[in-house]
């Protein structure tokens, strides 16, 4: 009875230090391995996410020539400082229309010398309902400045916009301010939607808080605190659900013209994921 039991304690002691030096390593192995893989998703992810931001900042830099690239055949062309000095509005829009199409601008602004608004285009020429005349600091900045960079959060109905402009003063004889001119790329739900199925990311801007303003995600995002990730620096990754959705996002700066605006860009983590394995 004894030896059997002996037996039987002998038999349990090999299984048990069987099971410790093959069961155990290969559940360490597994996690080892989950870990890796999951850190080369994480870093595949990153650099998807990255080649996202560079090509967004191509899409800012390329209306961005194209704006100034306008403004400077405006503020250069002799009728439109002519018509504008003599406040011939109707001539003026005409003079404007050929240019507003062939730079591909989509709103642009012209004021008078004491900054009352004059021309307001926005796809198509609009009416003047007056307060949107540019601010007397402005003008007198524009005194020792040719143009003014403007980044600007606006609330229109339950909709929040992001306006990135220039502002430029139009000279006239004896280097005489007769007027300015702002063009002006309105980023909105439209717009993001276009750069979302351009870039096949996920776009949200935010403030200097890390609230966020304006975005692609469903509203809810809105409700989280993301200030801290938004904010940890120039192209921060991190991760964050939204609706029981995983999503991966990269946090940057982005420059106009001197200014920055925060932007972040991501992706369903499960979708990149996906897309990593068909590769």
């Amino acid at each position: 009875m004894a030896k059997r039991n002996k037996r039987q304690s002998l038999r349990q002691l090999v299984f048990t230090w069987f099971l410790l030096f093959t069961l155990l390593p290969l559940i360490v192995l597994a996690f080892v391995v989950q870990m890796q893989y999951q850190k080369s998703i994480n870093q595949q992810i990153k650099d998807r996410l990255t080649i996202h931001v560079r090509e967004l900042e191509s899409l800012f830099s390329r209306d961005r020539n194209e704006m100034e690239e306008f403004l400077n055949s405006v503020v250069t062309d002799n009728s439109i400082v002519y018509y504008l000095s003599t406040l011939e509005v109707e001539a003026l829009k005409s003079t404007l229309t050929d240019k507003i199409a062939r730079y591909s601008q989509k709103k642009v602004k012209v004021y008078t010398h004491a900054g009352q608004l004059i021309v307001h285009f926005h796809d198509t020429y609009q009416s003047i309902h007056g307060g949107e005349d540019v601010p007397f600091a402005l003008r007198e900045k524009l005194e020792t400045e040719s143009k003014i960079n403007r980044v600007l959060f606006e609330r229109k109905g339950d909709e929040t916009l992001l306006t990135l402009s220039i502002i430029q003063k139009i000279v006239g004889v004896q280097d005489r301010t007769v007027g300015y001119v702002e063009a002006v790329i309105p980023v909105d739900l439209q717009l993001l939607g276009r750069m979302n199925r351009a870039v096949g990311a996920e776009i949200v801007f935010f403030d200097s808080s890390g609230r966020v303003l304006l975005g692609t995600l469903p509203s809810e995002v809105e409700k989280y605190d993301l200030g801290d990730r938004f904010l940890r620096g120039q192209n921060s990754f991190f991760e964050f659900s939204v609706l029981g959705i995983p999503y991966a996002f990269i946090s940057t700066a982005m420059s106009w013209g001197g200014m920055e605006f925060l932007i972040g860009v991501g992706s369903s983590k499960e979708a990149a994921e996906a897309n990593i394995r068909k590769v």
